[in-house]
C-alpha cells in the first residue's frame, strides 16, 4: 500500500482538530456548568429538563401566592382582633349601664359618650386597607371603601360578597379574604332563630327573655306580639237574698273611667216602685241610677263596666259589685303578626311564667301595663354598627320616640244624646283624620263602633290581620296603628327618631247640639299628655301625647337585648378568625410541602443537566495531553524524510 506524503499530513491534522473540538467542548461545560451545551446532544434529556423547570416555575408562582395569602390573612386577623376588643370594651360598658339600677342620665351619657368613640373605631376597623391602599373588606370591590355611613345612624356596605381563592399547590385553593357583609353586616338578632322586644312606649316595668326554640319541628318564622291587658275581677255577693237574683256575665268597658273600682250596690229598695232597684255607691251613699226597671237578662252599665242580670230577685235583695284593682292583674293573648291569627287568647299572667307558642319559650318578668307589647320576631340581619348605635342611642336619650293613647269615654254618662253630633281632628306627622259621629240610638258600643269606621274610611289607611288600622304618616317610616279597645281607641305610633320623636294632637271638638264634654283622653304606657280629659266642646281645645320617660325596665331591656346580638357578633368574629387561622396553617403546611417537592425536582434537574466538575476536569487533563501528543506527533512526522536514510 503506497502511503503518501500528503495522506501522512492530513490525518495529523484531523487528529489535533479532533483533540481540540473535545477539549473545546469541555471547557464550554465547565464554563457554563451544565452537562449539555444545546438540546441536540441530549433530546431526551432536554425535554425532561424543560418539563422540570415549568414545574419549579408553578411551585415558586405557588409560594408567591401563599406569601401574599399569608400576608393578607395575618392583617385580616389583626383587625379583627382589635375588633372583637373594641366590642369586648362596648359589651363592658352595657354591662355598666345596666348594673346603675335607677337612671342616672349624666353616667349613662358618660356611657354613651364612649360608646361613640368606640363605634368610630369600629367604623374605622371595618375599613382597613393593606399596603398596596386595598379595603380588605371590600370583596372583589377593594378599591372602594367597604362601609360608609349618613351620619344619623345608617350603615352601608359598598363591596360584594367576593373572595378571593388563589391556588397554593397543585391540588390546594386557599381563600385570602373575607367579605365585610359577612362579618359585620349578616348578624343574626337575638338568639339567632328569634329575637324579642319590649315596645318603647310601654309603661310597665315588664322584660321578656331571650327565649329559646324547645320544639324545631313546629317553628315557624313568623312575628308574634304579646299583648298585656290589665284585667278587673269582679267581685260579686249576693249574700242574704231571698230571691235567686245573679250576674251572668261581666266585663270592663272602659278602663279611663275615673270611678272604675268605687264599689257599688244594686239595691231593691222596699221604698222603690215593684220591680225596680237602685244602684248606689257605697263609698258616698250616693245614687248613681234611680228606680231601674228589672227585667231578665239586662245589661247594668256604670263606671265603666258592664254586669248581666239573671233570676227573680225578691224586694230587700241588696247585689254587691266590686272590682279587684289591686294588686293589678292581667291577662294576655298571643297574636301571630304575620298572619293576624290569635294563637293563644285570655292566658292568666304570671311574673316569670313561661309563655310557649310556636314551638318556642320565653318569659315577661315583671309588672306589666295595660296594653304594653312584648314582640318575638323571626331574627333578622343586622349590622354590628346599627347594634352599638341602637344602644348609645339608648342611653343618650332614655325617652324613646314613640307615644301610646286612648280616647273615648262614657259617652252617654257624659252628656251624649240621641242625634247629636260630635266632632273633632285626630293629627298625626302631616295627617288629620276628622271624625264626624252621630249614632242615632247613641250607645258608648255604637260611639266607639262609629269611631273605628270613621278610622277604616280613611283612603290612606292599611286594615291589618288582626283588626287594627294603620296610617301612614308624611315621613317615611312613620306610622300609627288604632285598635278598639272596650268603647276606647288605643294607638300607637311607629318610625319615629330620637331627634324627630312622633306625637299626636286630638282638637277642634265640638259637640254640635249641647256642648257637652263627651270624649276622655288617656295616656298609655310610658306616653305623657297635656289635658286628660276635653272637658269644653270649643273650637281649640286640645290635648297632646307626647313622648315621656319609659320605665327603667325599657331600657334594661334594650342593654339586654344589645348584650345578645354583641355576643353573637363576637361569636362571629371569632368564628372567622378560626377559619383564618385554619388557612394559615394550611398555607403553612402547603408551603412546607412545596419546598420538599422543589428540592426534589431541582435535585432530578441536576442529574439530568448539571455537570460533574470533578469528571470534566479529568477529561479536560487527558484532553488537554492527548492534544499535546497529538501536535507534537504531527510536528515530528511533518520533519520526516526518506533522504536521511539514504
Amino acid at each position: 500500500m503506497r502511503v503518501s506524503t500528503s495522506l501522512i499530513h492530513m490525518q495529523g491534522v484531523q487528529n489535533i482538530l479532533e483533540q481540540q473540538a473535545k477539549l473545546l467542548r469541555t471547557q464550554d461545560q465547565l464554563s457554563s456548568g451544565e452537562k449539555y451545551l444545546s438540546p441536540s446532544d441530549d433530546p431526551s434529556a432536554a425535554s425532561r429538563v424543560i418539563d422540570l423547570d415549568e414545574a419549579i416555575s408553578q411551585i415558586e408562582q405557588y409560594d408567591e401566592n401563599g406569601n401574599y395569602v399569608t400576608q393578607r390573612l395575618n392583617l385580616e386577623e389583626t383587625t379583627l382582633t382589635s375588633v372583637n376588643n373594641v366590642l369586648q370594651r362596648v359589651r363592658e360598658l352595657a354591662i355598666q349601664a345596666g348594673n346603675t339600677g335607677t337612671y342616672d342620665l349624666q353616667g349613662e351619657q358618660a356611657i354613651a359618650s364612649e360608646l361613640r368613640e368606640k363605634l368610630n373605631e369600629l367604623f374605622d376597623y371595618a375599613n382597613t386597607r393593606d399596603e398596596n391602599g386595598d379595603y380588605i373588606f371590600s370583596g372583589f370591590q377593594s378599591r372602594t371603601q367597604a362601609f360608609t355611613t349618613d351620619g344619623v345612624g345608617n350603615y352601608f356596605y359598598n363591596g360584594d360578597e367576593g373572595q378571593l381563592a388563589l391556588q397554593i399547590g397543585s391540588n390546594r385553593q386557599v381563600v385570602a379574604n373575607d367579605s365585610g357583609a359577612e362579618i359585620f353586616q349578616f348578624l343574626r338578632q337575638g338568639n339567632g332563630t328569634f329575637s324579642v322586644d319590649a315596645h318603647s312606649t310601654n309603661g310597665g316595668t315588664g322584660r321578656i327573655s331571650t327565649g329559646t326554640v324547645q320544639t324545631p319541628s313546629l317553628y315557624q318564622a313568623h312575628d308574634f306580639s304579646i299583648v298585656m291587658e290589665q284585667v278587673f275581677p269582679f267581685n260579686i255577693d249576693t249574700t242574704g237574698n231571698a230571691g235567686t237574683l245573679a250576674v251572668t256575665s261581666s266585663s270592663v268597658t272602659n278602663t279611663l273611667h275615673a270611678d272604675l273600682s268605687n264599689p257599688v250596690h244594686l239595691y231593691f229598695d222596699p221604698a222603690n216602685p215593684a220591680g225596680t232597684f237602685d244602684v248606689i255607691d257605697t263609698s258616698t251613699g250616693a245614687v248613681l241610677q234611680n228606680d231601674v226597671v228589672y227585667a231578665g237578662g239586662m245589661t247594668v252599665s256604670q263606671n265603666g263596666w258592664q254586669i248581666q242580670l239573671a233570676g227573680a230577685p225578691q224586694v230587700g235583695d241588696l247585689l254587691s259589685v266590686d272590682l279587684i284593682t289591686d294588686p293589678p292583674q292581667f291577662e294576655y293573648d298571643v297574636i301571630n303578626e304575620t298572619t293576624g291569627a290569635t294563637v293563644l287568647a285570655n292566658q292568666t299572667y304570671s311574673d316569670g311564667g313561661v309563655i310557649a307558642f310556636n314551638g318556642v319559650e320565653v318569659a315577661v318578668s315583671g309588672e306589666p301595663a295595660d296594653g304594653d307589647v312584648f314582640s318575638v320576631q323571626a331574627s333578622r340581619y343586622q349590622d354590628v354598627f346599627s347594634m352599638v348605635e341602637a344602644l348609645t342611642a339608648s342611653l343618650e336619650n332614655p325617652a324613646g320616640s314613640e307615644v301610646r293613647g286612648l280616647f273615648g269615654g262614657d259617652y252617654i254618662n257624659n252628656g251624649f244624646g240621641a242625634g247629636e253630633t260630635v266632632t273633632f281632628d285626630l293629627n298625626f306627622d302631616g295627617q288629620t283624620i276628622n271624625f264626624s259621629v252621630t249614632p242615632p240610638t247613641p250607645t258608648n258600643n255604637e260611639v266607639a263602633t262609629a269611631m273605628m269606621a270613621t278610622i277604616a274610611a280613611e283612603p290612606t289607611i292599611v286594615a291589618n290581620p288582626d283588626g287594627s288600622f294603620t296610617l301612614p304618616g308624611s315621613t317615611p317610616g312613620a306610622s300609627v296603628t288604632f285598635r278598639r279597645v272596650g268603647d276606647n281607641i288605643e294607638f300607637t305610633t311607629e318610625g319615629g327618631t330620637l331627634s324627630n320623636p312622633n306625637s299626636v294632637v286630638i282638637d277642634n271638638i265640638t259637640d254640635v247640639a249641647t256642648g257637652d264634654a263627651v270624649l276622655s283622653i288617656g295616656s298609655s304606657g310610658s306616653s305623657v299628655t297635656t289635658q286628660t280629659t276635653l272637658d269644653a266642646a270649643v273650637v281649640g281645645d286640645t290635648a297632646s301625647y307626647l313622648v315621656g320617660s319609659s320605665p327603667r325596665s325599657h331600657l334594661n331591656q334594650r342593654i339586654d337585648n344589645a348584650l345578645n346580638n354583641l355576643n353573637r357578633s363576637m361569636d362571629k368574629i371569632i368564628s372567622v378568625q378560626t377559619s383564618i387561622g385554619g388557612r394559615l396553617n394550611s398555607t403553612e403546611t402547603q408551603a412546607s410541602d412545596n419546598e420538599d417537592k422543589k428540592l426534589y425536582l431541582q435535585g432530578v434537574r441536576s442529574d439530568l443537566k448539571d455537570l460533574d466538575f470533578a469528571e470534566a476536569i479529568s477529561n479536560m487533563t487527558f484532553q488537554t495531553t492527548a492534544l499535546q501528543i497529538a501536535q507534537q506527533t504531527f510536528a515530528r512526522v511533518q520533519n520526516l524524510s526518506l533522504f536521511d536514510y539514504l
